[in-house]
């Protein structure tokens, strides 16, 4: 029993010795490396951000653009004290045929009104002629609130060749309200109408099928042109048809003008629509109408030439458009059906050549036209404009001295975008004398000035006298 108290005890003594042993050798170490540094968690200054730019938001095609962003839509106006107005329907009627089925309410003490107009069904401009619905104003008492339709004509609805009430799929119109009481024709109220019968994202423009009587004059990515149809009525008219279509991503507007017919300057070409404007993805007609006393000038009966200028623009501030398309054609209507675009003479005398601008003068020519029984010759000047700027140039000719006689024509100019060019004719108009002595042009002087559109404070660039030897 003491033998293992004492084997006990000797235990006990040899595991207090190595404890102190231990406790020594560490206070040791410590003692070596000094205070230890205290444990910091670093945090990292930071640093500015930079702001990266937007993505890019892809373009779509174009016939989403066209289903979302042609127009916002609208369907209902609502004037509080003056009238509520709701477009409904396209529908299709009982007894055939189809109508435009609007609501409409008067608010307002006095009877009012009410018309629709310039009608464009799935995006298409109808043939004037032709009209797209009908004209007759309906006649809405005070407080009355009543469904109103609309026919749409059975000529529109042909041209779309629609075949069921499923392909009307856009209807766009303006409507009129008109106070009946009212004869200064002073209280009035018009909005523009647009109507989707489907899916937005399912609109489509309309496209024009070509036939083989059309005739293609412009065909671009941005706006196509067609010569559709020459047709003579009894009363001595002849009706030139025009079909054109806008896919360029904003309004256009055209301009047309009958330069000549058979040959000779036609002074009395009534265009349908003098100021037309078409919105991205539709189409439209037009029609020139010729005199059968300009046509018969040439001692014929029938168009066998017809020539025109063509310009389509976009109105981008006051006084001032940027052109798509300006060009000139010839048509031969009976001879045969073929487009001539006018061709520049040969370029031949380089008058400058620059780092921004390059002006070649390529000749002069003349046109005889008829005034009564006196027949006269018109003077032209063509030249080839070249714009290397990164800017739209505008060349201008407002002045000229032909043989010594000074003439001035303040429409002689034209725009020529950055990094094209232009083969540009020039024309000065009789001023009383008859043209005919200029066929012997023995000496040509020339006003040339170029204008930089898109800076107003420089505008002037250039301006030089030039002497030309015809």
């Amino acid at each position: 029993m003491r033998m293992r108290i004492r084997r006990y005890s000797l235990f006990l003594m040899l595991f207090l010795i190595t404890v102190a042993l231990i406790a020594c050798n560490k206070t040791a170490e410590t003692s070596d490396i000094g205070t230890p540094t205290p444990s910091v968690t670093a945090t990292p200054t930071p640093f500015p951000l930079t702001t990266l730019p937007p993505t890019p938001t892809p373009v779509p095609a174009k016939e989403k653009v066209l289903a979302s962003k042609l127009f916002d839509e609208r369907r209902v106006v609502d004037r509080e004290d003056y009238y509520y107005f709701e477009m409904l329907s396209v529908k299709e009627k009982g007894e055939g045929g189809y109508a435009i089925e609007t609501v409409f309410e008067n608010r307002q003490d006095v009877a009012v009104a009410l018309s629709i107009f310039d009608a464009h069904i799935n995006f298409l401009k109808p043939m004037p002629r032709e009209g797209s619905v009908d004209w007759e104003k309906k006649m809405i008492e005070p407080g009355e609130r009543k469904k109103i339709e609309f026919w749409i004509s059975d000529a529109y609805v042909r041209r779309l060749k629609i075949e069921d009430i499923s392909d009307f799929y856009c209807v766009r119109f303006e409507y009129l309200v008109e106070a009946v009481d009212d004869i200064n024709h002073n209280n009035y109220d018009m909005y523009e109408i647009l109507f989707y019968n489907c899916d937005r994202e399912k609109v489509k423009p309309y496209e024009h099928v070509l036939t083989d009587n059309d005739i293609v004059l412009v065909d671009h990515d941005d706006v196509k042109l067609y010569l559709t149809d020459f047709v003579y009525e009894e009363d001595g008219y002849c009706y030139v048809y025009f079909y054109w279509e806008n896919n360029s991503g904003g309004t256009l507007y055209r301009s047309f003008n009958c330069d000549s017919v058979n040959g000779y300057e036609c002074n009395d070409a009534l265009l349908y629509d003098e100021e037309a404007e078409l919105h991205f993805g539709m189409g439209g007609y037009d029609f020139f109408i010729i005199r059968a006393s300009e046509i018969e000038k040439s001692g014929n009966t029938s168009v066998t030439e017809f020539e025109f200028d063509v310009r389509f623009y976009y109105d981008t501030w006051l006084w001032r458009s940027e052109d798509v398309v300006e060009e000139t054609f010839t048509v031969y209507p009976l001879e045969h059906r073929a487009v001539q675009k006018e061709k520049p003479l040969e370029k031949n005398n380089e008058l400058f050549d620059t780092k921004y601008y390059k002006l070649v003068y390529n000749g002069f020519s003349t046109e005889k036209r008829k005034n009564g029984e006196t027949e006269y010759t018109d003077y032209y000047i063509h030249v080839y404009f070249e714009n290397k700027s990164a800017q739209t140039l505008q060349l201008l000719i407002p002045e000229a001295k032909l043989n010594g006689i000074d003439y001035t024509n303040e429409l002689n100019y034209r725009t020529v975008p950055t990094g094209e060019g232009a083969d540009i004719k020039f024309k000065w108009t009789d001023t009383g004398e008859a043209l005919s002595e200029f066929s012997d042009l023995k000496a040509l002087e020339l006003n040339i000035l170029i204008k930089n559109l898109d800076d107003e404070k420089q505008g002037i660039v250039s301006e030089t006298r030039f002497g030309v030897s015809p």
